[in-house]
């Protein structure tokens, strides 16, 4: 009798999962992406310790919570890092790169910044830090994305008159 191996998940990115804990925790999605997209600018491509506990005097913990506080303010900062000690905390943690855990967000935010312009191309490759290639697949993503986008405006055929 031979045993099926077992079902290989594919890991839920840890970005997605501390958005989810923060939204249930209380904080809105949209400010807990952008906390987390701060994040992942400032510590990409590392493995950092988050501390369990508040406590002054732990680097990390007080660069987790300066660029948390950057991005979001004291008030929503404080709670996003409470939820991502509480639950987190005493483990090491790779911080994946902002375009690789946030690429719709990212390639959301090309598309809305992109003039046409090749200065304006250079500048955003620069800040996403992306290849010319990248940019142009990210560029298209989110115009694919904008197209399937309904607005309120738009019916389906079975509501029309």
């Amino acid at each position: 009798m031979s045993v099926a191996p077992p079902k290989i998940v594919e890991a839920k990115n840890i970005m997605d999962e501390m958005v989810s804990l923060c939204v249930m925790e209380g904080v809105t999605r949209a400010t807990a992406v952008k906390a987390l997209r701060g994040l992942c600018r400032y510590f990409g491509g590392q493995q950092i310790f988050f501390p369990r506990f508040k406590r002054n005097g732990s680097d990390t913990g007080d660069t987790v919570r300066g660029v948390i506080d950057d991005e979001v303010g004291d008030a929503e900062g404080d709670k996003i890092c409470d939820t991502i000690m509480r639950f987190f905390g005493g483990v090491p943690i790779y911080i994946p790169f902002e375009r690789r855990a946030f690429r719709l967000e990212v390639a959301m935010d090309i598309y809305e910044q992109y003039d046409g312009t090749q200065d304006k191309q250079r500048e955003l490759c620069r800040q996403f830090q992306v290849s010319f290639t990248h940019f142009y697949r990210l560029w298209h993503l989110a115009a694919e994305r904008k197209k399937k986008t309904p607005t309120l405006f738009e019916f389906s055929d079975a509501e029309k008159f």
